[in-house]
């Protein structure tokens, strides 16, 4: 287990999650998360000190995803296990060298497809507040090249970013997760789609609508407009598959296709 039931460990995982609920509503404190996501690495691995070695020679999903989400959530993924597991399972069968995902959160997805998709050598993310970037880089397994960009991601400054990461090459994978607006995810999609190789991945979150979306009934899960676009996206590309563990669920569901 990542984690013990110590009390103190306990009350420093709530201590950070007030701290985290605390700077994404205070904007204008902005400038103290890489202190905190400082801080936090190095209480982490102080009280784990065999975890980073762990990390660095994990491969499988599963164990991977249980040692980010927790308990208590280290990075967590924000991502159905089921349906995780599931893209990554397809994603490793095309042997993508180059990944970029848009919307990294709390940096769990991204810790997630660079440790279990084994081709994987360059990682990029984009999102206007990187999170966990310390322990996400002394996590990272060995021959991974990592670029995690601030900036709203079609952004020209960000796209241009992008592109100097990139130094040329194509992206394999592109997952979007980021603007769940139905103007956001369109944008997204319009920016990155041309820079993905042919052949290569493009995978959508939070395709399934949301119980907000369905009942009225508004709960820390949101979809937004994404599963409208997606419903229109897919019918144009080849080789649509989706993971969704259940149409009833709220908000979540992997959708992707084959440029």
């Amino acid at each position: 287990m990542p984690f013990g039931d110590a009390p103190a460990e306990i009350m420093m995982s709530q201590f950070f999650q007030f701290t985290d609920k605390a700077l994404r509503r205070l904007s204008w404190l902005g400038f103290l998360w890489p202190l905190r996501d400082l801080f936090y690495c190095n209480w982490v691995l102080a009280c784990h000190p065999g975890m980073q070695e762990r990390a660095l020679w994990l491969r499988d999903p599963a164990e991977l995803f249980t040692l980010a989400g927790g308990p208590p959530e280290l990075f967590p993924s924000h991502q159905n296990p089921l349906e995780i597991f599931r893209f990554i399972e397809f994603a490793q069968t095309k042997n993508p060298r180059t990944a970029l995902e848009i919307g990294t959160a709390c940096s769990g997805t991204n810790f997630l497809l660079a440790q279990a998709i084994s081709s994987l050598d360059l990682i990029l993310g984009v999102d206007l507040q990187p999170r966990n970037l310390p322990l996400l880089h002394r996590l990272t397994r060995r021959g991974v090249q990592r670029v995690m960009i601030k900036g709203p991601s079609t952004s020209l400054s960000v796209v241009e970013k992008v592109k100097s990461a990139l130094c040329g090459r194509k992206i394999d994978l592109l997952f979007i997760d980021g603007d769940h607006t139905y103007e956001g995810v369109k944008a997204d999609f319009e920016t990155y789609f041309p820079l993905v190789e042919n052949g290569g991945i493009v995978a959508f979150h939070d395709i399934a609508p949301d119980f907000r979306t369905r009942f009225g009934r508004p709960t820390e899960r949101w979809a937004g407009d994404v599963p409208k676009f997606w419903e229109q996206v897919k019918v144009t590309h080849r080789g649509v598959q989706e993971f969704v563990e259940n149409p009833d669920q709220d908000g979540l569901g992997i959708g992707l296709f084959l440029k």
